[in-house]
């Protein structure tokens, strides 16, 4: 009996000397069709080995979610842990702040494998940090909260409904005097109108907020007790969050200590750009790079499939709240009260998990001093997301509107 790849070689010649044969295919051309070209070799080589013994070396059947994490997520995880850990020592960073939820795998990862002491994984959101930032931003606070929804959403039909999810059920009882009612259409009111109320009615959403704004102090000053150089790690794309925290901890509570971010990608607008140039705010990907992605996720269903990459499986933080006298507890939270995408995000998570674990397992410290870059770590998803029947299927049932927060009911 003689086993190979070859057709011509390993079976036809066999057959023709009266062998028996058995084709194995080979595992290089057999499923692994992604274009690498941009890789660097070494890369490359390394990624398509572990690629391909991971996968086609069992007949274990694993679910779609599960092989873009893996394949697509588990390479850019590890090389944005590395760039993290190069960071922290030449910037001398005592605290890397992983925001919830986009950075949940990455404070996983660069926690089991690179410093335990510096990474903390917080619940920190940009719809929970409006609420916090109003006192002194308030048109800010406006533009993210409530802009957003009337430019950008599709889930929040009525005024009321709009006052509800964003916690301003204080406001309702003032409608009249404009000559609106909570069952009016967001639509129909308009924007600027319900801005007019808003603003008119700054005292009144100051002081429903208040109480978040204590609670969210408590909270913070806890997880970074004792750091004097702090670096919050948001994903992409504005950067908000991170200015966010940068403004409550400098300014606000006087924490004597410097705060810095970084992005995955940005959006090169001129808010991310500004605080870009003023060096608040580092980018992994390099400039050429972060345009291509850029491009890319011009395309709405592309945009949704990159996010989901990073995306957790629990549902997104509405708001810090205070029960049992502002002792910090899980009561200390309000949250969505659906993740529609939990388990795709799960499946996704586990994959780049096990990508990483898989990796060291192989390469043990050596896995330290390879280097991937961000090209190199961002050439799989980049053509992964060429393919647009794969996209389909990875979004099905997913909530594409822009700024979609996962779950408009309070939990």
């Amino acid at each position: 009996l003689h086993i190979g790849d070859n057709i011509q070689s390993d079976i036809e010649q066999s057959k023709k000397n009266g062998w028996g044969t058995q084709r194995c295919k080979n595992v290089a051309p057999l499923k692994f069709l992604y274009n690498l070209s941009e890789m660097s070799y070494l890369s490359r080589s390394i990624y398509t080995g572990l690629i391909n013994s991971f996968f086609y070396n069992s007949i274990e059947s694993r679910s779609l979610y599960y092989e873009y994490g893996f394949t697509c997520g588990g390479i850019l995880v590890w090389s944005i842990c590395q760039w993290l850990e190069k960071l922290r020592k030449t910037e001398d960073i005592d605290k890397f702040l992983f925001l919830a939820r986009d950075c949940e795998i990455i404070s996983e990862i660069y926690n089991k494998y690179f410093d335990t002491s510096v990474g903390k994984y917080i619940w920190f959101s940009r719809c929970a940090s409006e609420k916090l930032i109003l006192n002194e931003w308030f048109e800010e606070y406006i533009v993210q909260a409530i802009r957003v929804e009337f430019v950008y959403g599709n889930e929040l039909k009525t005024i009321g409904e709009l006052l509800s999810f964003c916690g301003l059920e204080c406001i309702c009882s003032k409608l009249q005097k404009y000559e609106v009612c909570c069952n009016d259409l967001r639509k129909d009111v308009g924007y600027e109108k319900f801005k007019k109320i808003l603003y008119d009615n700054k005292t009144l959403i100051i002081e429903q907020f208040s109480e978040s704004q204590k609670i969210a102090e408590r909270y913070l000053r806890a997880e970074i007790s004792g750091s004097k150089k702090i670096c919050v790690v948001d994903s992409c794309w504005r950067g908000s969050s991170i200015v966010f925290l940068k403004q409550l901890i400098e300014k606000k509570y006087q924490i004597p200590a410097a705060v810095q971010g970084v992005l995955i990608i940005s959006d090169n607008t001129e808010y991310s750009e500004g605080f870009k140039f003023a060096d608040i705010i580092k980018q992994y990907s390099n400039v050429n790079l972060n345009d291509k992605l850029l491009k890319m996720s011009k395309n709405v269903k592309k945009r949704a499939a990159f996010e989901l990459l990073f995306s957790s499986e629990h549902p997104s933080l509405l708001q810090f709240t205070s029960k049992n006298d502002y002792q910090i507890s899980e009561s200390s939270f309000i949250y969505a009260a659906t993740n529609p995408d939990a388990y795709k995000s799960k499946e996704i998570q586990k994959g780049i998990s096990d990508f990483c674990n898989f990796y060291y397992s192989i390469f043990g410290d050596l896995s330290y001093k390879l280097h991937f870059s961000s090209l190199d770590a961002f050439t799989p998803i980049m053509n992964r997301l060429n393919d647009i029947s794969f996209v389909e299927e990875l979004i099905n049932g997913s909530n594409l509107n822009f700024g979609f927060r996962h779950g408009n009911e309070k939990k």
